[in-house]
């Protein structure tokens, strides 16, 4: 059970328990997905799947693990881009 303001992947799709076609497609489950930042079409998200040190960065149904920093310094440039 997590904090009332966490979701899920899955809870965010309105499907609490799974996205059937993602979590038969992908490596992570919709369920084990915990938004950290939405940042519009891209979801930042962390997981027990990935590694301690990454985060996992979903975009059009696609599970780009990264290091901390690296997804940092993407979000921070594009902020500094627009």
């Amino acid at each position: 059970m997590h904090p009332r303001h966490m979701q899920t992947l899955a809870e965010l799709a309105g499907e609490p328990d799974g996205v059937a076609d993602w979590d038969e497609e992908q490596d992570i489950a919709s369920t084990r997905l915990l938004l950290t930042s939405n940042g519009g079409m891209v979801n930042y998200c962390v997981s027990p799947d990935v590694k301690s040190a990454e985060l996992a960065i979903v975009f059009e149904g696609d599970i780009d693990p990264v290091h901390y920093g690296t997804a940092l310094d993407r979000l921070l440039m594009r902020r500094l881009e627009r």
